[in-house]
């Protein structure tokens, strides 16, 4: 009786549930019981169907979004503006080298991918001993 699905839902990865064939089947339905069984059935696979349709259709503009950021990025990167994580960690291990400081970047426990500083104890913090005294 159902052995051809309707265009719409063909090749959609929507099946029909098996309850919802063992209700078709059951002989205590009446026949309006079953077409309206039926006729549900059919309305929830089109409008899965749909929903699957529309949801393709979004994800490519959100694909969009994406391609949209990395040209942002690679123009950043390209003009200078963006700093790599390498470099801003290379740029801090070499102010906290300086003989004023005499400090260091050492790898953080609790977080492998942030390094946290090491510096000696001194009365003042590093940043206090570039300052200007008048």
């Amino acid at each position: 009786m159902f052995s051809e699905k309707p265009s719409a839902i063909r090749g959609s990865s929507w099946s029909c549930d098996a309850g919802s064939q063992q209700a078709a089947l059951d002989p205590s339905l009446s026949d309006s019981q079953r077409e309206e069984l039926t006729r549900q059935t059919i309305d929830n696979a089109l409008r899965m169907a749909d929903e699957q349709r529309r949801l393709e259709e979004e994800s490519s503009s959100i694909l969009g979004l994406d391609r949209a950021l990395l040209q942002e990025f690679d123009a950043l990167r390209h003009e200078g503006r963006f700093v790599e994580p390498d470099d801003l960690r290379h740029l801090t291990a070499l102010y906290l080298s300086v003989p004023e400081i005499d400090g260091r970047l050492i790898p953080d426990s609790k977080n492998l991918h942030l390094p946290k500083s090491d510096c000696p104890q001194t009365e003042r913090s590093p940043s206090d001993r570039f300052r200007q005294t008048d």
